[in-house]
């Protein structure tokens, strides 16, 4: 992370100095809020200029302080001017944002690569409306080009942008689920049902990848993955695989060994 000099020959900034109408605040006020290094922060809060004040505490209120700014300074390189002033006017938007950056380094990563979707933070249904498990299934089909409604979808995305695409898709949800979680102190429970329904519809759209790897032959043997421990019971969290079972049946006309052929090939690239 590279931060913005406030100018020529001032590449520092203590406390106290005045950035537009802002006034820094000082070392011990950045320590109470919980920074760990604050002369890091003052360089950080002045590259972010006038607006940051309003964002103060809620930075305080992140997991790490320290690492939700540099994510701030981070997004604002890349959306350019006005992006700190319309964050400091929507306090749910920013609470929503700097909880995930100060929490989550790989949904911070995340957000550095694809930074236009901090705006899905701002959506003002997000702490009150959990998505339906069919809205992650169409998603995620979706975003490899297969046809939520046919029986066995398959994908239509280039073969070397299909996982990329479903990966940054999934994270997009991701990226929405840990705000509402952090943000809006979801129940456990809900935020493990969220966690699978994403986990199985994630496996559906690799299928689909899958399906067209490996070409016409996928239409010889009908698949069942099913999920098992954690996800099969609704109760994954962040960090837990997700452990299921190919079961295959082969199409009408099909010999068995063919059906094992195909089965097998379908789930090592699934």
């Amino acid at each position: 992370m590279s931060s913005r000099p406030l100018g020529p020959g001032a590449p520092d900034a203590d406390p106290g100095d005045r950035i537009g109408a802002m006034t820094l605040p000082g070392k011990g006020e950045l320590l109470r809020l919980g920074f760990n290094d604050p002369d890091t922060a003052l360089r950080d809060l002045a590259a972010l200029g006038p607006g940051t004040q309003e964002l103060l505490a809620i930075l305080g209120q992140a997991a790490d302080p320290d690492a939700a700014l540099a994510g701030l300074v981070n997004l604002a390189e890349s959306q350019g001017d006005g992006f700190v002033e319309e964050l400091a006017e929507d306090e749910g938007t920013a609470m929503r944002l700097v909880c995930v950056l100060g929490a989550s380094p790989a949904l911070a990563d995340h957000l550095a690569r694809h930074p236009a979707q901090w705006r899905e933070l701002a959506d003002p249904t997000l702490g009150t409306t959990r998505p339906a498990a069919y809205v992650f299934r169409a998603s995620l089909l979706e975003a490899v080009g297969a046809e939520p409604g046919e029986e066995s979808p398959v994908a239509t995305v280039a073969d070397a942008e299909a996982l990329d695409a479903l990966r940054v898709e999934y994270r997009r949800w991701l990226l929405r689920l840990a705000a509402r979680d952090l943000a809006h102190q979801l129940p456990v429970d809900d935020v493990a049902a969220e966690l699978s329904d994403l986990a199985c519809a994630t496996l559906e759209a690799a299928l689909a990848v899958a399906r067209a790897r490996v070409g016409s032959d996928a239409d010889k043997v009908r698949l069942a993955v099913i999920a098992m421990g954690k996800c099969g019971g609704h109760e994954l969290n962040y960090v837990s695989d997700v452990d299921v079972i190919f079961v295959h049946e082969a199409a009408d006309g099909v010999g068995d060994d063919v059906s094992l052929r195909v089965a097998t090939q379908a789930g090592q690239q699934t």
